[in-house]
């Protein structure tokens, strides 16, 4: 069984490729080139709860969901597109 990786670890090759699927099934017909995917903290509301049970050494604390942050073009440079929050589930929300 694979380890969850760390909230605050960057993303791992598999979730940047599904957050590139994610989109591209978001959108079939359309052709999308990616400009940017890259790891979005979640947000320090979450984290600090995580930490601090982390750190007194409790294993039954839920992580923080991890999101990336996409930019795209889609079917042309002129149409700039940017997800600030895409959640990275294994299924697409």
């Amino acid at each position: 069984m694979a380890m969850m990786p760390h909230p605050l670890d960057p993303l791992s090759p598999a979730e940047i490729s599904l957050a590139v699927r994610h989109l591209n099934n978001a959108y079939p017909s359309d052709k999308l080139v990616f400009r940017v995917v890259t790891f979005l903290e979640p947000p320090t509301a979450q984290m600090i709860p995580y930490l601090e049970a982390e750190r007194s050494g409790k294993r039954d604390v839920t992580a923080p969901k991890r999101s990336a942050f996409v930019q795209s073009y889609k079917n042309t440079t002129a149409d700039f597109r940017e997800v600030s929050r895409l959640g990275l589930a294994t299924k697409p929300v």
